[in-house]
């Protein structure tokens, strides 16, 4: 199962090294659910859905502060709304 849905790497131009990466991430933590949770068979499975979730939510975040910020109620001069204004070009 991956970390990452396909979209989100739709604008990458080298695919191969984010499609590595994510299998790089996914062997570690599956190692980890391994080696700490030896008796949870199901341990990597129930990560990797709440990575999902945590997704999601930074998503839902994310959309939340931007339209906060085109309402006024976040300043312009905020690092973080640059990046918001960044990733939306």
């Amino acid at each position: 199962m991956p970390i990452l849905p396909p979209a989100d790497v739709k604008y990458l131009e080298n695919h191969t090294l984010a499609k590595d990466a994510q299998e790089k991430a996914n062997a570690a933590l599956l190692e980890y659910t391994v080696c700490h949770y030896p008796h949870s068979t199901d341990k990597f499975r129930q990560l990797l859905l709440w990575l999902a979730e945590v997704r999601a939510l930074s998503l839902q975040a994310e959309e939340y502060l931007y339209h906060k910020h085109l309402s006024g109620e976040v300043p312009c001069n905020n690092l973080l709304i640059e990046m918001l204004h960044a990733k939306r070009t």
